[in-house]
């Protein structure tokens, strides 16, 4: 399924790709594309690799689009697939955890 929102829901597992429309070199018309993709954590936090030994935790998408938008592109979709038993009872966990 695609067109999801970065919501926590507790049926599905979500990733969210990001998207760069900026040129490679000046003189060049296609885009940089694709550029980088996180990955929704139970939680609701998102999670992304950003260099060989960097992991990262953030809360909102938006966070690596940077001041300017194009430090990592901008979320262009986000992919949601159902997930298994452990991933609803883990998410239902952190959804009521939520409401305290």
């Amino acid at each position: 399924m695609k067109n999801a929102d970065s919501s926590l829901e507790i049926f599905y597992e979500k990733v969210a790709l990001y998207y760069s429309d900026e040129k490679i070199l000046p003189n060049l018309t296609e885009d940089v594309g694709f550029t980088h993709v996180a990955k929704q954590l139970e939680s609701g936090a998102w999670t992304s690799k950003l260099s060989a030994d960097e992991d990262i935790e953030h809360n909102t998408l938006y966070a690596l689009e940077g001041n300017n938008g194009n430090e990592y592109g901008k979320v262009k979709q986000i992919l949601k697939k159902p997930c298994g038993f452990r991933g609803i009872l883990v998410r239902m966990f952190f959804k009521i955890k939520s409401w305290f």
